[in-house]
């Protein structure tokens, strides 16, 4: 995850405004929030707004662009090949409770379901699809699409923007979060091999 974050925090201009339009857009549509969830290239494109590298109105309007097309691109899909997907190896692998618990933000059908659905990762992921297979009017879901979206993508971009302003703060923490770890691992392989000697020498 750091070397990706590496390389997102490379990019500017146009292949920047890509990436945080990409992520959201590919989260719902291909069910990748489910391994990657979209507000990493949100928030990284907050860290390049604050970095001069992208401008904010291009990052607030690729994530937000991203975010509501990805989940209109759910909703078809799960409109049209939803039982489908349920019952393939990916749909089993995703899960029963996983499914249950979309399916209950849709109970009655209402946008403030949807909207709320935007927040939680693997919701976010699975809502759309639902909300599709339920048979959910278009229309009403475009709404809660649009509010949910929109909102998520700029409170994403500007935490990424406000998470910049103490970036020092954060690379301080990381390397003495590598050195921590560094020092745990070398104390866990000394612990091996003593406790290696010492059985060799009791014979147990």
């Amino acid at each position: 995850m750091s070397a990706l974050l590496d390389v997102l925090l490379g990019l500017h201009g146009w292949a920047a405004a890509l990436v945080v339009f990409a992520f959201p857009m590919l989260e719902a549509s291909t069910l990748l929030g489910l391994l990657i969830p979209g507000e990493l290239a949100v928030l990284v494109g907050g860290l390049l707004v604050h970095f001069h590298k992208l401008p904010l109105v291009a990052a607030l309007a690729a994530a937000i662009g991203g975010a509501v097309l990805g989940d209109s691109l759910g909703y078809t899909i799960g409109r049209r090949y939803g039982e489908r997907i349920r019952r393939s190896r990916i749909g089993r692998w995703i899960g029963k409770d996983r499914w249950r618990r979309a399916d209950k933000h849709l109970e009655r059908r209402g946008v403030l379901d949807v909207i709320v659905a935007r927040f939680p990762p693997v919701l976010r992921t699975l809502v759309p699809g639902a909300a599709g297979m339920a048979k959910m009017p278009y229309r009403r879901f475009l709404v809660a699409n649009l509010i949910g979206g929109s909102v998520w993508a700029t409170v994403s971009v500007l935490a990424g923007v406000l998470a910049a302003r103490e970036w020092h703060v954060v690379e301080k923490a990381e390397r003495w979060l590598t050195c921590g770890a560094l020092v745990a691992l070398v104390a866990f392989v000394v612990y091996l091999v003593m406790s290696r000697r010492r059985r060799q020498v009791t014979g147990t």
